[in-house]
């Protein structure tokens, strides 16, 4: 199996986001860092907040899209970013 951006961006677009009702692309949440290596994908998912009370269920959502979209065999890392400083 070939992992391609595409790829991935359309399973993150099955997430939500609670705060907005957006899923993650159309709000912006996904950084321009994706990175695909073989069956790995890294990329940051961006909050308005370092506090904000979804990242945890937002980066555990984004992991489940992709194993459940794309492949169950994907390794999967994100890292969060903040628009506003801590």
């Amino acid at each position: 199996m070939t992992l391609y951006p595409k790829l991935i961006l359309d399973a993150l677009a099955t997430v939500r986001y609670p705060g907005t009702g957006k899923n993650l692309v159309e709000a912006e949440m996904v950084a321009d860092n994706l990175r695909i290596d073989g069956m790995s994908v890294s990329f940051s998912l961006i909050f308005e907040k370092p506090t904000d009370p979804f990242m945890k269920s937002m980066i555990k959502a984004a992991e489940t899209a992709i194993h459940t979209y794309v492949s169950p065999d994907v390794q999967v890392a994100i890292v969060t970013e903040s628009r506003q400083a801590a």
